[in-house]
């Protein structure tokens, strides 16, 4: 996991390379303690830009019109919502 989620997401935030020597567990909660409202907004614009993209694809021509392609259309924002209904956020 740290090879392939922290160490990607400290190089972006701290803007320079972070490799995996110079980490240890107590330097990790630090530099993740320092910038958790970044990591969140950066969360949270991913998950929108996912979610506009399956709301683009929903509507798409290919996909027949009938009761199951409105469904589909809401699916996107309701499942994320009800994800993210765990952490007390919503998109």
């Amino acid at each position: 996991m740290i090879d392939s989620v922290i160490i990607p997401l400290l190089t972006r935030l701290e803007n320079r390379a972070v490799d995996n020597s110079s980490l240890r567990i107590q330097a990790i909660r630090r530099k993740l303690a320092k910038h958790s409202e970044e990591i969140k907004n950066l969360y949270i614009e991913e998950i929108k830009r996912h979610l506009k993209r399956a709301e683009e694809l929903s509507r798409s021509d290919i996909i027949p019109t009938s009761v199951y392609k409105e469904l589909l259309q809401q699916a996107p924002s309701y499942i994320i919502n009800s994800m993210l209904k765990e952490v007390n956020i919503t998109v």
